[in-house]
């Protein structure tokens, strides 16, 4: 095995070489796949890639599922210096388009479950851009004839991932490409994915399950499993996220390590008494979660029940972060931690004039990594502060005397009612406190009388019948909110439709109360 990085990771290339008869992964349809077979693979489909005509410095769009094909066409590219666009899948053909168009590839990667949404989105685009491959069909055929060894001149290529558009069109975040060999510019990033939490990386090689449950096209996700496999771990890769299925895979397989949204924490949380009882966690060492606010509540008995090893971070796909321990945010709950190491928060006004400690104002991070938005400068110069050195999501939070930072909201949420501040993810948190509620999104709508007026979504937990729920849930509120914190109405959904990575589209929201309004009228 080659000499590992300057970070103690070998990397998924040097496993597939020098332990070919390793556990790599146990894909979605429960195949076994060795780090040998996945590396010839990986090495066949970079040379497929280049007899196609592509290069380095090219782009290469991959939408596919969750499956070890998502990873391997990843490494695949970025073994020769083609920069990867990892699209979600569950977009309309519109919204592909809208990515394929932006980003320019030179080639998009299907499978069977996203030709047909590709295609369609080709359809939309001048003909120049359409050049699907089938990474199960004509693709898999031209890699099964190529070589099973290293290409040559192999040269890293990073990312360009765009933003989740929970508040707008997905926005591409563009990076310069740094330089080094693919083991370089793959795992030296990566390594910081646990390295903010106190892991040593060099300690975990070749000792540790991952499993995956959310989408490999969101950057924690794919960055958790690619790490994984850089660190010679198996990784075990199931369609979706199923919360019983989850606890029989952690078990079967002896998990060390995953990583969850809040969304997710409630769905475990919400299985039978027996069935949580029942599961065999302890074989996990560590859980990372982010993506969307956590009510404390839920966090709370997450840890009483899994223990203390549940580890929060907060960044976004243009930067970040801070990072807490589980020891460390009960004694700070519901702080999302302070930066970690060589990151910078700051919390401005609207006049970029620094707030006090207590006091809410936007998120700012220090641009430690600097970014644009692809074909966007005006947006790229929306986020930042005049002099460029601090870049910012769009959220509201504060900082305590101690550096801690607390989340309010984004921008865009915040509701204002009667010239008072009221943040949704704080009456949301009391909301799914209730048993009966699955989930909650509380937006603003307009109200000639106090500019907004405040509005529970409310997703009832399966079974559940409404008839009382409203009164049940106005009680609540009213014994842990202020007045004008309280929902002044209540609607009921089958299915709040969060994103993948748990977030909440407000928008969508929105549209669809206004929707039923008119049907109503």
């Amino acid at each position: 095995m080659s000499s590992p990085t300057d970070h103690g990771i070998p990397g998924f290339w040097d496993f597939a070489a020098a332990s070919p008869d390793r556990l790599a992964a146990v894909d979605h349809d429960g195949r076994l796949v060795t780090f040998g077979e996945s590396g010839r693979r990986v090495n066949q489909l970079s040379r497929a890639l280049r007899e196609l005509g592509l290069r380095a410095g090219d782009r290469l769009a991959i939408v596919l599922p969750n499956r070890l094909a998502q990873l391997e066409t990843t490494f695949a590219a970025a073994q020769i210096g083609i920069e990867q666009v990892p699209v979600n899948t569950h977009l309309t053909p519109a919204e592909i388009a809208y990515i394929l168009a932006d980003s320019a590839p030179s080639a998009t990667v299907v499978d069977d479950s996203t030709a047909a949404v590709v295609a369609q989105a080709e359809r939309l685009l001048d003909e120049s851009t359409r050049r699907a491959l089938d990474f199960d069909g004509d693709l898999a055929v031209l890699a099964a004839a190529q070589d099973e060894t290293p290409p040559p001149d192999r040269s890293g290529a990073s990312a360009m991932p765009y933003t989740s558009g929970t508040s707008g069109r997905p926005k591409g975040v563009s990076r310069a490409q740094v330089t080094g060999t693919p083991e370089e510019v793959a795992s030296t990033p990566l390594t910081y994915l646990i390295r903010r939490f106190g892991v040593n990386p060099a300690e975990q090689v070749a000792n540790g399950v991952h499993l995956v449950t959310s989408p490999l096209y969101h950057g924690a996700p794919g960055g958790y499993a690619k790490l994984a496999l850089h660190l010679g771990h198996t990784v075990v890769i199931p369609s979706r996220f199923d919360a019983a299925a989850t606890l029989r895979l952690i078990a079967e397989h002896r998990v060390t390590w995953t990583s969850l949204v809040p969304t997710m924490f409630k769905r475990l949380l919400d299985l039978p008494d027996d069935a949580r009882s029942a599961a065999d966690t302890s074989s996990l060492r560590w859980v990372f979660h982010g993506g969307a606010p956590c009510p404390p509540e839920l966090k709370r008995r997450m840890l009483q029940w899994w223990g203390p090893i549940i580890y929060e971070y907060y960044a976004s796909t243009e930067g970040g972060g801070t990072c807490i321990g589980p020891e460390e945010w009960l004694a700070h709950a519901p702080s999302v931690g302070r930066p970690w190491p060589g990151a910078e928060i700051r919390i401005l006004d609207e006049d970029s004039q620094e707030r006090a400690p207590g006091d809410v104002g936007q998120v700012y991070f220090r641009n430690t990594r600097p970014f644009e938005y692809h074909n966007d400068a005006a947006k790229t110069r929306g986020v930042q502060t005049a002099d460029g050195r601090y870049i910012t999501a769009g959220d509201l939070g504060y900082l305590d005397e101690e550096g801690y930072l607390f989340l309010a909201a984004r921008r865009s949420d915040l509701i204002i009612s009667g010239g008072v501040n009221v943040y949704p993810a704080e009456v949301e948190a009391v909301l799914t406190e209730s048993a009966r509620v699955a989930d909650a999104a509380v937006i603003g709508i307009e109200d000639p009388e106090w500019g907004q007026r405040v509005v529970a979504v409310v997703q009832p937990a399966d079974g559940v019948l409404i008839d009382d729920l409203a009164d049940e849930l106005t009680t609540l509120c009213a014994q842990r909110l202020a007045a004008f914190k309280r929902p002044k109405s209540f609607e009921f959904v089958d299915d709040l439709g969060r994103t993948p990575s748990g977030k909440i589209r407000r928008d969508d929201v929105r549209r669809r109360l206004d929707q039923a309004s008119r049907h109503a009228g």
